[in-house]
């Protein structure tokens, strides 16, 4: 996606003092930079649009372990197995030995903080009032309108980035329970396009679930 930017070279000016004045100028002229307003917030309006989708598909566990996961800047998912030589005896019987591992991160956790994209409208819309009075004639205004798209941009490849099937799967293994875990396969299937019922989740489920055992030789997964 194609994003307009400020120009920010300009021809030397002989008299340095009138360099400003000629900035501002030039870019209260400039009819692209209304637009750049108008399609940010365009942009900022479907991100919102399908952030509160995907919110609305996932179970409360795994928003909550999502915030947390963006607080902490620490994405990493952990998970207890038990491997062949966890298996222990005591009074003849075997007992299982867990052992924690990590299995991976999700990525961008915080694409779906629905604070950071609703913030980035009111910037969009605040330039968008300033840019008809005075304030939209400072050099300080298309600094924040070219923080503003940038901003843009990232939440757009964060949200991306989340929304990869790959990554939709691990939000199961975030969910201590299992019906918060099918609620959250159901999401993964749903948002990736795939038949989605109450069947199709748990035979995912299962599915991801013996992927994990294999991948790792256990013989036994859980959510800590």
């Amino acid at each position: 996606m194609t994003v307009l930017v400020a120009n920010r070279f300009f021809a030397p000016q002989a008299n340095t003092q009138d360099q400003p004045v000629e900035r501002s100028l030039s870019c209260l002229d400039d009819p692209r930079k209304l637009s750049q307003i108008t399609e940010g917030l365009k942009r900022q309006h479907h991100l919102r649009c399908t952030i509160e989708r995907v919110r609305g598909l996932l179970p409360h566990p795994a928003k909550k372990r999502l915030r947390e996961m963006d607080a902490n800047r620490d994405s990493s998912v952990v998970l207890e197995f038990v491997f062949a030589r966890g298996l222990e005896r005591a009074n003849g019987r075997e007992v299982n030995s867990w052992r924690p591992l990590t299995v991976g991160g999700i990525a961008a956790p915080q694409a779906i903080n629905p604070v950071r994209i609703i913030n980035l409208g009111k910037r969009l819309r605040y330039l968008q009032s300033a840019s008809a009075d005075a304030k939209g004639q400072s050099a300080a205004f298309f600094e924040k309108l070219d923080r503003c798209m940038a901003d843009l941009v990232e939440s757009e490849r964060d949200l991306t980035q989340f929304l990869c099937p790959d990554n939709l799967k691990m939000l199961a293994w975030i969910c201590a329970r299992l019906p918060d875990q099918l609620a959250a396969a159901r999401a993964a299937l749903q948002l990736s396009g795939a038949h989605t019922d109450e069947k199709a989740a748990v035979a995912a489920l299962d599915r991801w679930r013996s992927q994990l055992l294999d991948l790792h030789g256990a013989h036994l997964v859980r959510v800590p």
